[in-house]
């Protein structure tokens, strides 16, 4: 802080002053998450899949890659196809206009409730929109009379870890891979989501402690530009903690590579349906 800032400002001259990060890469930091291969997955709002660099990488595919420090970069797909669709699900059909006491229990108990079955409905994730077309909607497929509530569950937590499970081939088909990741976001708090990403992407899942892995991420990085810890690396250690691991089932890989497959072949069936039947706002 300058003497002219200070004077401005009300603040003392010679205050550190440290730039912010993008949000996500800040997260990503609060999570344990900083070394080239690791992968910081945030379940929120938005779908957040980002993998660490020493170098960007160069595919017109990829949302977006951001920089900080020397060869530190961040490469990112994402799109608003997360958590989000659990609150739509909350609101219109747990607590339908009334308090609930635990609605997001209620949900995952239900999850709980089913075992798994390769001819279980699907569900697109697409509420919100997709990074595929401005044509994808969200939908329920393929249940049957026997399928309940708990069945329609599984479905939507399983189509929103197969629309992070895309996001994340695009950045390993541009040349970036990982063997590890870190959950985060409001759905790290799930007892079932962690399992399910571990599972279908065939690595082990940690869990951050921290809730507000953001704020975490921005005083690792005061901490850093202040001088108190020599490195990135050094902070996350002292600052960071996990929750839980979970460790991935190889018996459930095949399983979740067909569905998987099945998945993505009714999105791409899908596409274009209902171009005809937008409504010009």
């Amino acid at each position: 802080m300058t003497e002219a800032a200070a004077k401005a400002t009300g603040l003392h001259a010679g205050t550190p002053v440290i730039a912010g990060y993008f949000d996500v890469v800040s997260s990503a930091m609060g999570s344990g998450v900083v070394s080239a291969d690791e992968a910081s997955i945030i379940v929120g709002t938005w779908s957040i899949n980002q993998v660490f660099s020493n170098r960007p990488v160069s595919d017109a595919a990829v949302f977006m890659v951001a920089g900080f420090g020397k060869d530190r970069f961040v490469n990112i797909e994402s799109s608003a196809t997360s958590a989000a669709n659990l609150e739509w699900y909350v609101r219109n059909f747990v607590e339908r206009g009334a308090p609930h006491d635990d609605p997001f229990g209620h949900c995952n108990a239900a999850l709980a409730s089913v075992a798994p079955r390769l001819d279980d409905p699907f569900f697109h994730p697409f509420l919100y929109g997709s990074r595929l077309s401005s044509d994808h909607r969200a939908g329920f497929f393929d249940p049957t009379g026997w399928h309940g509530e708990d069945h329609m569950l599984r479905a939507l937590f399983e189509g929103v870890m197969f629309e992070h499970k895309r996001h994340i081939l695009v950045l390993q088909r541009a040349g970036v891979d990982f063997d590890r990741a870190v959950l985060s976001g409001g759905g790290a708090c799930s007892p079932h989501w962690p399992q399910m990403f571990a599972d279908c992407l065939g690595v082990p899942i940690t869990v951050a402690q921290a809730q507000e892995t953001g704020a975490l991420g921005a005083a690792i990085g005061a901490g850093v530009g202040i001088g108190a810890f020599s490195s990135y690396e050094e902070a996350i250690v002292v600052m960071t903690r996990a929750r839980q691991e979970y460790m991935s089932n190889p018996e459930r890989a095949d399983f979740y590579a067909k569905r998987y497959a099945a998945w993505r072949h009714l999105s791409t069936r899908l596409e274009g349906f209902g171009k005809d039947l937008q409504v010009e706002s």
